[in-house]
């Protein structure tokens, strides 16, 4: 599985690194109580200092002595940093604890700032995390990216995202940018080459083109899933 117990097991997201590095169980985020996240809400980290990336702001949150401050995954633009597990609801979105808040609710990602950084690929990669989580989480509302999809600002009246809000087009530029990244991911034959796979396919009598296509609208473009559930139903694996 790519995710499996909260905690991404890929190496790299479309060419991203992932480290896992996860805060100590004292800290006190949501009791170690396990729920089923439902959105991604985005912010940046509004440090602008030279050195303050993916790694520091961990550093930093493993450090601080608040127990009211956790979140998922920080990105920066050279990879991504896991620090919970993502069955797990941290403190990130300023909005208490009912049930239906960001904090409760959503997934806490952080885009970093550091003026020694390079924000355009910082804010590619937080687009690529959104695509990934979006395409491998079934607990997303995975046919509603423009509701599932949300900034900070979307829970409490706060200027966060801030660098994505001050941007031309704003969040939902942001959003539109993860909606199109998705949609060229389903185009690259260096994703799923159907032709190739077809031929192989028919080759063995197992299956038509309409099982393919249903297979993937099922698997909502997983492509990995795709790929092995169609090998699976031609009875061969890959």
């Amino acid at each position: 599985m790519l995710i499996k117990d909260g905690i991404i097991r890929d190496r790299s997201i479309y060419g991203v690194p992932v480290i896992i590095d996860l805060l100590p169980r004292r800290k006190n985020y949501s009791r170690w109580i396990k729920t089923e996240l439902e959105y991604i809400t985005n912010h940046n980290t509004d440090n602008w200092k030279k050195g303050a990336d993916a790694k520091a702001n961990v550093k930093y949150l493993k450090s601080v002595r608040l127990r009211s401050l956790s979140w998922h995954l920080t990105v920066d633009d050279h990879c991504i940093i896991q620090t919970m597990p993502l069955i797990y609801n941290g403190w990130h979105c300023t909005d208490g604890h009912d049930s239906d808040s960001g904090n409760i609710t959503s997934i806490g990602i952080e885009g970093c700032l550091n003026k020694d950084g390079n924000w355009k690929t910082t804010r590619l990669n937080m687009i690529k995390l959104n695509v990934y989580l979006m395409n491998n989480l079934p607990n997303l509302k995975g046919d509603n990216w423009k509701k599932t999809i949300v900034g900070h600002y979307w829970w409490y009246k706060k200027n966060c995202p801030s660098q994505i809000l001050k941007e031309k087009g704003g969040f939902t530029a942001f959003r539109n940018d993860c909606i199109q990244y998705n949609k060229d991911l389903i185009a690259k034959k260096d994703i799923f080459d159907y032709e190739d796979m077809l031929n192989e396919l028919s080759d063995w009598g197992k299956l038509y083109i309409s099982d393919v296509k249903k297979i993937v609208k099922e698997n909502n473009h997983n492509w990995p899933g795709i790929i092995e559930k169609l090998y699976y139903h031609a009875g061969k694996r890959s």
